[in-house]
């Protein structure tokens, strides 16, 4: 009785708290290819800003070091003064700054190191910005599944976040067929991993869960038919990926 699966997954967002003379720690979107948790063992790469600062770092569990510096960032964006001379930046500037009111003319920004842009005068509208900005990227390490608190520490500033490591998992069903007709077989006794699961329905189907990915072991039982660990047929195991 071989076994077939179905799979759907699922993917999760991560917080990051930043502020006035702090650091803001984001995780890497694109050197962690689109990834929020990371299996154990894999690496997190996760933004600091502002760069070269060379903060301590600290992890509740795991290894971090700097693994690259002073990293150029272009951003585009769009800031709202409402009755006020300023605003902040979503990071801190560094160099090629450039503005375009949205509609109504306001006076000309300045913009300082630290992120905050100045008006003259009060004004109400929508900015239209671009400019550079750099980063250093952190590289995290944990072989472990579990949420991992990183700290960077630097005299007046400080910034932190939490990863996750988990084990991927997919959701996994099961059709049980005849392995000679192909015909659908209901009612058939199943075990993952030693685990009893249930019986399949008129289908020939089971929900089997959220398995890890990786390999399982198998055992189906039903009247009638060899159970599956004691016939000749490679169905005492199946592969999540």
């Amino acid at each position: 009785m071989p076994a077939t699966s179905q799979i759907q997954v699922g993917i999760s967002k991560t917080c990051v708290e930043a502020g006035i003379k702090s650091f803001t720690l984001e995780l890497d979107s694109e050197k962690n290819r689109g990834q929020s948790t990371f299996p154990p063992g894999e690496f997190a790469y996760v933004r600091c800003f502002p760069a070269l600062l060379k903060p301590e770092l600290r992890v509740s569990m795991g290894t971090a070091r700097l693994e690259a510096e002073g990293i150029p960032l272009s951003i585009e964006d769009e800031v709202t003064f409402a009755r006020s001379k300023g605003t902040s930046l979503r990071y801190p500037y560094h160099s090629n700054f450039e503005w375009e009111w949205v509609g109504r003319e306001g006076p000309p920004p300045k913009v300082t190191g630290e992120g905050t842009i100045l008006l003259s005068e009060e004004f109400s509208g929508i900015l239209k910005i671009k400019y550079q900005t750099m980063y250093d990227r952190i590289e995290v390490h944990c072989t472990e599944e579990a949420s991992v608190l990183l700290e960077a520490i630097k005299e007046d500033r400080y910034g932190h976040i939490t990863l996750k490591w988990k084990p991927e998992t997919r959701e996994v069903y099961l059709t049980v067929r005849d392995a000679c007709t192909r015909t659908i077989i209901p009612s058939v006794y199943v075990w993952v991993d030693g685990k009893y699961v249930g019986t399949t329905d008129l289908q020939g189907r089971i929900y089997l869960g959220k398995l890890k990915v990786g390999t399982h072991s198998l055992k189906m039982s039903k009247h009638g038919y060899q159970d599956s660990d004691s016939d000749t047929i490679a169905n005492d195991s199946f592969t999540v990926s």
